[in-house]
């Protein structure tokens, strides 16, 4: 055989497995967004939260009794994307089916931004990388259901490839313009992509400094930042809100082993251990190969590729030395490391991307997808009499949330924690725990009993024994509660002047008698 019949051999197997990649890629990207749109129960932590709110803001307006305690105020800041998303589906899909749609966003955005930023970094339009950018969606942020921070990693991913051209860039006003815009989209999707995409771009300023460049850095960062400071001074300049002054969180830092423990987070779905398994192979052998070819890289990689490098070890050394968390949402967690690992694939030589290593990496996403389907599906029996204690709440309503059982045996991240969220879907209702901040863009009135709640209520840290110490039990009607112990246990720890309404598998309704005495009969 000729050389030439050699690589005619070569070329036509490397065509084939390119092929088979988009093939591989299209039955995962079917799979996975099925697992979002197709239960009916969403073990999706944050998505039912997300869905209530927008049901609430949807009808606000015409629900006096909601009206008394929330007032709506949607000013422009993170989250604002999601946000208007949710409204602009909701009138064909409904509030949760709205919420469906926006979340497997970022499983449609973020294989598009990796197969861009591989192609401005390396020249090539490579399926591996779409792949990769699937697979990192598919992990714990997808579990705990942060959307919205899903949809800001893909827009951040794509921003970043504007910013890594400047200012070599032909049209370099031009330039500079996409990135400006691209950088005020990701901060309008979520703020704390913003703040990684400004680490991201501090480290690409860094390489070969030159004035041209930080200037070129500094413009294109320059009207986020200004829409970042406007979003406080609108939010503080809402009149009729209140808020609960002393509820400020304490920053934690985290020991070198809890940091390295999260190495295996991202890619997080279930609590079989299949998935950590995978997303150890995967992410591990990115990193080694990282480290084999670094030289190579160095030589023979173009500046951007060598920048995208600078900018994952940038980002990589802040997840190391940052606080766990900030105040109450400055988290500084696993949900940094899809976006190194991508870096990290993307700077890599094309001499590294093996016909085994794709196909390895192909089979590995086929199986993470088919991982996220089966889980859910087990996930659906857990929620086995939510409907019963939903139909046991009339409408308007305060309703007291108790999560006292927030985790599911099969999936990972706290799925119950924001059931209760279900509940404003079909009516009126006042919850204890609802999201009243910028990124709902729901406040509290000053007689939202919700502002008098103590400290320690928070809807995953709560105990059966302690669940009701300092609350106001006068301030609401009804109580939901998901708990593992008996009716007969649970009477022990619930208020004498709460009736016990339904009982449905793990779910509890319990109703305050309006006269303050004791209910007539103990179950």
């Amino acid at each position: 055989m000729t050389s030439q019949d050699c690589n005619t051999n070569t070329s036509s197997r490397a065509l084939s497995l390119q092929r088979f990649s988009w093939v591989l890629l299209g039955v995962s990207l079917l799979v996975a967004c099925s697992s979002v749109c197709l239960p009916h129960w969403l073990p999706f932590q944050d998505l039912p939260a997300h869905a209530g709110h927008l049901a609430v803001r949807e009808r606000l307006a015409s629900s006096p009794f909601e009206q008394q305690y929330l007032l709506e105020s949607a000013k422009l800041g993170p989250y604002s994307l999601f946000r208007g998303l949710g409204h602009a589906l909701s009138p064909l899909l409904g509030p949760l089916g709205a919420i469906r749609g926006a979340a497997i966003l970022p499983m449609l955005l973020t294989p598009l931004s990796a197969l861009w930023l591989r192609r401005r970094v390396a020249g090539v339009w490579d399926p591996a990388y779409a792949l990769l950018g699937l697979y990192s969606t598919l992990g714990l942020m997808l579990m705990f259901g942060f959307a919205s921070f899903l949809t800001g990693t893909a827009i951040l991913i794509a921003s970043y490839t504007f910013f890594l051209a400047l200012p070599e860039a032909t049209h370099l006003w031009r330039a500079v313009a996409l990135a400006a815009a691209s950088a005020l989209l990701t901060f309008y999707a979520h703020g704390f992509a913003l703040l990684m995409l400004g680490i991201l771009s501090l480290a690409a300023a860094s390489y070969r400094v030159s004035l041209t460049r930080a200037l070129c850095m500094f413009l294109a960062l320059l009207p986020a930042g200004a829409a970042a400071v406007w979003s406080i001074i609108e939010v503080r300049s809402i009149a009729g809100l209140v808020s609960r002054s002393e509820d400020t969180a304490q920053t934690l830092f985290q020991g070198p082993l809890a940091k390295l423990s999260l190495l295996a987070s991202p890619m997080l779905l279930t609590r079989f251990g299949v998935d950590v398994a995978l997303g150890m192979a995967v992410w591990g052998t990115l990193a080694a190969a990282s480290w084999r070819w670094r030289k190579q890289a160095g030589l023979d990689a173009g500046v951007q590729s060598l920048r995208a490098r600078r900018g994952a070890l940038l980002l990589l050394a802040v997840f190391v030395v940052a606080p766990h968390n900030a105040h109450w949402f400055g988290f500084v967690d696993g949900r940094l490391l899809p976006t190194v690992y991508l870096l990290i694939a993307a700077s890599l030589p094309a001499a590294w991307w093996t016909s085994r290593a794709r196909a390895l990496l192909g089979c590995t996403v086929l199986a993470q997808c088919t991982l996220l389907g089966g889980s859910v599906l087990l996930f659906q029996h857990e929620m086995a009499g939510f409907e019963q204690a939903r139909n046991a709440i009339p409408a308007n309503q305060r309703v007291l949330h108790l999560p006292l059982s927030t985790d599911s045996a099969f999936v990972v991240g706290h799925p119950f924690v924001h059931a209760d969220k279900l509940l404003l879907l079909e009516q009126p209702e006042l919850l204890s725990d609802m999201w009243l901040h910028q990124g709902t863009g729901l406040y509290a009135r000053a007689q939202n009993p919700s502002m008098h709640l103590p400290l320690q209520y928070s809807g995953t840290a709560l105990r059966a024994e302690s669940a009701w110490k300092g609350i106001l039990t006068e301030e609401w009607d009804y109580a939901l509660v998901h708990s593992p112990l008996d009716a007969t246990v649970m009477r022990k720890v619930v208020p004498a002047t709460w009736c016990l309404r339904t009982h449905a598998q793990m779910w509890f309704v319990f109703q305050r008698d309006q006269k303050s005495a004791p209910c007539p009969t103990a179950p």
